[in-house]
């Protein structure tokens, strides 16, 4: 299976970067980090940089990237989709001046990466575009970018005040959860006469039912 995989909080929680990075550079250390106060351009938290300038600015940054950490499991995940079989391909969308310190760290980082593809944007550009890249299934947390997939599959990462509400596709919480689909998902597509549909409805119930997440 050819899985399409976004970077910024999917891979890795970009918001507590951009944060950390944030306090390092002004040394405003008058708000804490919260998960629940995270936004899309991160001002709530991060009040000296309230212009849609200096947001694009910090991801243009090399220093940024010092602060990028993986999710949890991530590593062990990919590692085990990779001997699967699987062909892992990061696609990620960025503002042109900073793409070079993103593909470094992709490559540096995740090295069982099969290829990376960074999508140029120009800065303030907030809707992104992933139509021109191919594959089976896609993991991200944008909305927008599942809306312009061309894939069978889409996996609907994280509960951020961008994606909360959503129930068309489905959702995992974390990446145990994402091998969990993939496992299941990848053999039932080679399977004939199995309902695809009836499993992802299957998996939402088995999530809502064990707690795992919950909108409500």
């Amino acid at each position: 299976m050819h899985i399409l995989i976004d970077f910024d909080s999917t891979l890795v929680d970009t918001s507590k970067a951009y944060f950390d990075y944030y306090q390092e550079q002004t040394k405003d250390y008058s708000t804490e980090y919260s998960e629940d106060k995270v936004s899309w351009n991160m001002t709530n938290l991060c009040k000296l940089w309230s212009s849609q300038e200096q947001v694009d600015n910090v991801y243009i940054q090399e220093g940024l990237f010092k602060h990028f950490k993986l999710f949890p499991n991530v590593l062990e995940v990919l590692n085990k989709l990779k001997q699967e079989g699987h062909y892992l391909h990061v696609v990620s969308c960025h503002d042109v001046r900073g793409m070079r310190y993103k593909i470094d760290w992709i490559k540096e980082n995740l090295p069982m990466i099969d290829e990376i593809t960074i999508i140029p944007i120009e800065s303030g550009i907030q809707k992104f575009d992933k139509s021109s890249v191919k594959g089976d299934l896609i993991i991200d947390d944008k909305l927008d970018c599942h809306e312009t997939s061309n894939t069978k599959y889409n996996l609907l990462y994280g509960l951020y005040p961008w994606n909360k509400g959503c129930d068309k596709y489905d959702r995992v919480m974390n990446w145990n959860e994402v091998y969990e689909y993939i496992s299941n998902i990848s053999k039932l597509d080679k399977s004939n006469g199995i309902d695809v549909d009836k499993f992802r409805e299957y998996y939402n119930c088995k999530l809502n039912k064990e707690g795992e997440y919950n909108e409500q």
